[in-house]
């Protein structure tokens, strides 16, 4: 946490603090949870946007815009607020190849390998995804974007294959209790 702090500043409690706040809370579905801070990423919008019309280009529509959640490592957080995420770094293809998010923060918080309960200090980062055409692939497939845009379980855990496909917006520090 102390190098998170030295790297990035939190967002003041203002508007767009209760606003993730509200989002969070929402979607981890219960009052049970306590934010410790909320830090704004670097804006990776422009690649995201970029995605999207190149999806939109392929398939003749543009993909939907949605909240997802994405955990790691806490010694992962300040790499992915600085460059963004980079599929290739991915160590886990059960979907497929690429980057691996959920719109419910609880699975998000399955992948933050250093936490071990949940009652520990967890983080998360709220997400930008686009979700264009799905399919399923197996254990390890190179997802194949001719075809589809993002893979997954078909609810709760979603994979992009662009480096773009999903963008970190938030880092969600917080602690949960049942």
């Amino acid at each position: 946490m102390e190098e998170i702090e030295k790297e990035l500043t939190a967002l003041p409690l203002n508007a767009e603090y209760d606003r993730i706040e509200a989002i969070f809370l929402k979607d981890f579905g219960s009052k049970h949870a306590c934010i410790s801070a909320i830090y704004k990423v670097c804006d990776f919008s422009a690649g995201f946007e970029a995605c999207a019309a190149e999806i939109a280009a392929k398939r003749g529509k543009a993909p939907e815009r949605i909240y997802a959640y994405h955990g790691t490592r806490s010694s992962s957080a300040i790499k992915i607020c600085k460059s963004g995420f980079d599929p290739s770094y991915s160590t886990i293809a059960v979907y497929g190849k690429g980057t691996y998010a959920s719109p419910c923060p609880r699975t998000a918080l399955h992948y933050c390998k250093d936490v071990k309960d949940s009652a520990a200090f967890s983080m998360v980062f709220l997400c930008k995804f686009l979700k264009g055409t799905f399919r399923q692939y197996s254990s390890g497939a190179v997802i194949d974007t001719t075809i589809a845009d993002y893979s997954g379980n078909g609810s709760n855990i979603i994979v992009t294959p662009y480096r773009f496909g999903m963008i970190p917006e938030y880092l969600i520090c917080y602690y949960a209790s049942t």
